[in-house]
């Protein structure tokens, strides 16, 4: 009888860990079409085209290399990340809990959202579903968003719209100064101009 109960236990007890690792998975499955963007995500690694530090750009070249090679930028999005909630030194920035060699915390962060999977250049290889990535980058959920507010921006829009400030430094030194929205480079997006709503994390699911 006593062998019997602690046969049960262990089934019961390895049972339910392999149902709670199931539930906790990322579920990630290589399809095609997200070993296609991951291929075009090392291309650029690669050929210098990534740039370390400047999310808001490396998404625009993924997205053009996208639209190279015939994907359908309607499914693309770019989501921006925004912390809304000062930090004991009274800072405004997320903190990620993954492998970001570079560095300990963000202003924002910019990533691309291809038929529901996270693609991020800077941390992560492979996609990740959505609710599963701002679970590993920081240690957020519906539930508890750590301060965290989306931008969420058409593919199509950003690859045409969007306006590296880098390339405007002649424009600057000459005396040049855009107006509120003019520009269209990443604290455009962040802002009050940009025509997309931030939303919580529940809202962009």
């Amino acid at each position: 009888m006593l062998k019997f109960v602690t046969t049960w236990l262990l089934s019961a007890t390895l049972g339910f860990s392999a149902w709670a690792g199931f539930q906790c998975q990322d579920m990630y499955e290589p399809t095609p079409v997200a070993s296609g963007i991951v291929q075009l995500m090392a291309n650029m690694k690669w050929e210098g085209r990534y740039e370390e530090g400047f999310c808001d750009s490396n998404v625009q070249r993924l997205l053009n290399l996208m639209k190279q090679q015939g994907f359908n930028l309607r499914e693309a999005e770019v989501l921006y990340i925004i912390p809304t909630k000062e930090n004991p030194w009274g800072d405004f920035v997320i903190y990620p809990h993954s492998n970001v060699h570079y560095v300990e915390y963000w202003d924002f962060h910019a990533v691309l959202r291809y038929r529901g999977r996270i693609y991020d250049l800077d941390t992560i290889d492979r996609p990740s579903e959505t609710m599963s990535y701002f679970k590993k980058m920081f240690d957020a959920t519906v539930f508890n968003d750590r301060g965290i507010m989306l931008r969420l921006i058409p593919g199509k829009d950003y690859l045409k719209d969007y306006q590296d400030h880098r390339g405007f430094t002649a424009d600057f030194q000459r005396g040049w100064r855009p107006q509120p929205g003019e520009l269209k480079d990443a604290s455009y997006y962040m802002g009050e101009h940009a025509p997309y709503p931030l939303r919580t994390l529940l809202e962009s699911l």
